[in-house]
Formats: C-alpha cells, structure tokens, sequence
C-alpha cells in the first residue's frame, strides 16, 4: 500500500501548488526535464510549423514587391548571334557575276525597353504589393498570438492536473490514515469488524479518482509535447495556478479590440487591397506610353566581297497604346472589383460585431470566474478546517467514522473545486486577453 503510494506521488511531481498547505516532498527515480511557462513559448514559437510557413508568406510578399517595383525600371537586354555560311550568294548582270554577303556573319545589338507610363497599373500593382505584404505579416502576428493562446491555455491545464493528482493523492493518504487508526481502534475493541472493512473500502474507492487524474495528466502531457514540439512525452513543467484580477473597462475593452484584433486588422487590409484592385482596373481606361531604343551592329548579307566592317545603327522608339473600344469589358471587370469591395466592408462590420460579442462575453467568463475563487477559496478554508477538527477527534474517540469520512471527501471536493476555480480564471484571462488582441 505504501509502495502504491510513492508511485502515485511520483506522477505528481514537478507541479507547483495553488493550495494553502505546504508543498508535499516530491522524489524521483530520474530525472526529467522541467519547462517554465516562457521555456514552452520558446519552444512552441521555434518550432511550430504554422510560424514558418507565416515566415514564407512574408518572404512571397516581399517577392511580389520587388516584382512590381521591376517594372519601373529600365529592361536592359543584349543579343549576339554568328551565322556560318556554306557559300556567298551571287548576283548575276548579264554575263557579270558578283557574289554578295559574307561567310561568316555576326549580329550585336544592345536593347533598352522602359513604361513610361501605364495609366496608374503600376502604382496600383504596387500598392496592392504591399497591401498584400502587411496581411502577410499581420497573418503571422496572427498565428503566433493562436499559438501563444494554446501553450498559455495548454499549460495552465497541466498545472491543474499536477494539482489534482496532489489533492487525490492526499485523499487517498487521508483514507489510509483513517484505515489504520480504525485498525488500532478495532485491535482495543474501540471499533468493530465492519468499521474495519467499511474503512477498506473508502480507501479502494479513492484510488480510481486519483489514477483517473494521473490518466489525464498523462494524456495532458502528450498533447500538449505534440503542441509545442518536444521529443518527450514525460515531463514536468514549473509553476503555480494563481490568482491574478484582470481588471478593465468594458467600454475600453471594445476600443482595443476593435484597434488590436487581428482578425479586424486583416479585413482592413484586405478592404485596401480592393481598392488597389480598382484602382488597377480603372488604369485600363488611360493610354499606355513606352519608350524603347537599340544600338547594334551586323554584317549582313548584302556586303560585297568576303569580309568588311561592322555596321553600326542606332534606333529609338516610342510608342503609345490607347484601348477605346473594349465591348464593354473593362467596365465589367471595375464594376466586379467595385462588388467586391463593398461585400468587404460588409464583412468588416459584421466581424466587428462578432469580435464584440466575444469580448463581452470572455467579460462574462472572467467575471463569473472572479466569483467562484472568491467562493471556493472560502469554502476550501472552512474545508481544511473541518478536516481537522474531525480527525482530532475520531483519534481521542469524540468523533464517528462517519462523520469523519464525510470531512474528508468534503475537503477533496473542495480542494478540487478550488483548483477548478483558479483554472477557469487563467482561461478566462487567456481568452480576454486574445479576445482584444493582447498577448
């Protein structure tokens, strides 16, 4: 029984207390590693998948910008080329004979292509470019503060479930303990048989709940590895579920929120995206001016005798295109991107209801959480109280079985429910705090 015991404390090793009592002494056959809460953030941010392919959105990004921004810039080409030639080609006058062209012929040319002016495309392509740039990057922020949520949420748990392997591991210490007193009482014919055997099994039935909660906290603990990424699966983590009041302004909280979220934020950006997108459209409308200009040099065909210099030449051009009649498909394509945009907005002012009401209603949760600490810490006192008092007594033969395992399980409940309460308050504070775009 006492072996039992031991193995059963070792699964609880490693987890601060929210309790008032003091800290249980903990031993460990091995060692295992130890994460802090800030340990777990820094794993799960290195190594989450979903970051690194935000990482690559913000590189795509910033691609489609240098793309775009090439397009103001001057295109430079060269182009070379050699013929050789199996014979001369040959002019006939008369009886005359003359043989044009060269054996070998070589082509040089050096091109400059540049828009001059593209009717606003390109400022529009550009600004949508970085319009895209900045969702990209608010699309990261987003996937890191979901991911911080998690492991903050994540962690919170396996302090909650360390715990209550503390508390049901105590209660089956208190039903052991209340075993043997009733043992001794029976060997002084102070208790009968059947005190004995009812004894027994209290303590049978507290085990189930304590190896359910070491279940759990097992599981827990898988999950949350396969979270943040750790190779290991048996760990223990550090800290304390405490109690830490949140407060703040309803009228305040929607004001950051609306500001913060990023969910908001996005929509916005993709609102400016499509006026970009317009914007590009209605360029269509306007004329198109480009400049070009060449400078090469051949030895064409028409070069008499075997060889001769290279030809020289320059040439320079400069061109306009102006669309007037289209079917009515520009018009079409601007009206599109116009629906667009207003079906965005439209988005952006439902979403903002949605975020309110999740504000409102992580406001609920706190509160509502704020009262049941304020009531469970009380009552886990009274409990601790009572507990005591009923065991001092059963031990001088003042008190009944009875009523002492009624103190008992009064005080494992709520020690449970104190711990209960504390986690609902850390989520609750979680879920504020992401529900106005802090982290």
């Amino acid at each position: 029984m006492k072996s039992f015991f031991a193995i059963i404390l070792l699964l609880a090793g490693g987890y601060g207390h929210a309790r008032a009592d003091a800290d249980l002494p903990m031993t460990s056959q091995r060692e295992r590693s130890v994460y802090t809460l800030q340990d777990c953030l820094a794993i799960g941010l290195r190594e989450a998948a979903s970051l690194r392919q935000a990482e690559r959105d913000l590189e795509i990004a910033d691609s489609a910008i240098g793309q775009v921004r090439a397009q103001f810039l001057p295109q430079v080409s060269a182009d070379a080329s050699y013929t050789r030639r199996d014979k001369l080609d040959r002019i006939e006058f008369g009886e005359q004979r003359m043989e044009v062209g060269s054996l070998d012929n070589y082509a040089l040319s050096v091109g400059v292509r540049q828009l001059l002016y593209s009717g606003g495309a390109l400022s529009a392509a550009l600004d949508a470019a970085r319009d895209f740039r900045i969702m990209a990057d608010i699309r990261a922020e987003q996937a890191r503060a979901t991911l911080e949520r998690d492991i903050r949420a994540g962690f919170a748990d396996l302090l909650y479930l360390g715990e209550a392997v503390v508390v049901n591991a105590l209660a089956v210490e208190q039903w052991r303990e209340t075993l043997v007193q009733t043992e001794q009482r029976f060997e002084q014919d102070m208790a009968s048989e059947f005190d004995v055997l009812n004894a027994r099994v209290q303590w049978a039935n507290a085990l189930p709940s304590l190896i359910q909660a070491s279940n759990r906290l097992a599981l827990a603990k898988t999950s949350f590895a396969d979270l943040i990424r750790l190779p290991e699966s048996d760990f223990d983590v550090r800290g304390e579920l405490l109690y830490e009041p949140f407060v703040a302004e309803m009228d305040a909280l929607l004001c950051e929120a609306r500001s913060a979220r990023s969910e908001l934020r996005l929509a916005r950006q993709g609102l400016a995206l499509r006026e970009a997108e317009i914007r590009s459209e209605q360029s269509a409308y306007r004329p198109s001016l480009r400049f070009s200009a060449q400078y090469g040099a051949q030895r064409g065909p028409f070069d008499f005798g075997d060889g001769g210099d290279l030809d020289w030449r320059w040439s320079a051009t400069l061109s306009a295109q102006w669309s007037f009649l289209d079917g009515g498909l520009r018009r079409s394509r601007v009206r599109e991107k116009a629906l667009e945009r207003d079906k965005t907005r439209e988005d952006i002012e439902t979403l903002e209801r949605r975020v309110a009401l999740e504000v409102r209603q992580a406001v609920l949760a706190l509160r509502q959480a704020d009262e049941s600490v304020a009531a469970m810490r009380e009552t886990a006192g009274l409990a601790e109280r009572s507990q005591a008092i009923a065991s001092t007594r059963y031990r001088t033969g003042l008190a009944t079985r009875l009523e002492l395992a009624e103190a008992n399980m009064a005080l494992t409940t709520a020690r449970l429910h104190w711990l209960g309460a504390l986690r609902e308050h850390t989520l609750a504070v979680i879920a504020l705090r992401h529900a106005v775009g802090r982290r």
